[in-house]
């Protein structure tokens, strides 16, 4: 009897055990499910993420290539635009110029001037080209030949004599430019 009643408690042990066992490793195994569906579902949640990060940069990226493209087409086209403009106004200019060279020399001819007076005016056309004014009292100068001793450049300042002739005038002039 004692043998069975040990018997009988070693068996209602074992199964008693045997229980608990079943029930720890079917807890385990529901926590390794969970655990892993729970990985899963971050794991393709985060992949989504990346894949939705992914399309908003591609897309930031197109929009950025295309604005870029568009900037530099327009830059390229008005730089074009810009240029031929440029030329024509050069071609304008030239015309001009030859234009205003034929009436001078017509006038020359006409006039039958000295060579005083061509150079004053090749030299007017030339300051005018270059966008500045003849100096006033180079104009004076070129126009009176006053003989005075002394005569004042347009910034006040005393030049040491008048022009009396071709070569002091030219002289003068490059004095005049000098102190410009």
């Amino acid at each position: 009897m004692w043998q069975q009643e040990i018997r009988d408690r070693v068996e209602q042990i074992k199964t008693t055990l045997s229980k608990e066992m079943a029930a720890a490793v079917d807890s385990l195994e529901k926590k390794i499910s969970t655990l892993s569906l729970t990985a899963a579902e971050e794991r393709n949640e985060i992949q989504e993420r990346v894949e939705l990060l992914n399309k908003k940069f591609s897309k930031s990226i197109e929009v950025l290539d295309e604005t870029v493209y568009k900037q530099s087409t327009s830059l390229k086209k008005e730089l074009s635009e810009t240029k031929e403009q440029h030329q024509q106004d050069v071609i304008n200019l030239r015309k001009q110029i030859l234009a205003e060279l034929e009436t001078k020399f017509a006038q020359l001819k006409d006039a039958k001037a000295s060579k005083a007076d061509l150079g004053d005016m090749l030299l007017e056309l030339g300051l005018r080209l270059k966008g500045t004014e003849l100096v006033p009292a180079l104009k004076e100068a070129s126009d009176g030949w006053s003989g005075l001793p002394q005569t004042k450049g347009h910034n006040g300042t005393v030049m040491e004599k008048t022009a009396t002739n071709d070569d002091e005038h030219l002289q003068l002039i490059k004095q005049t430019q000098t102190l410009e």
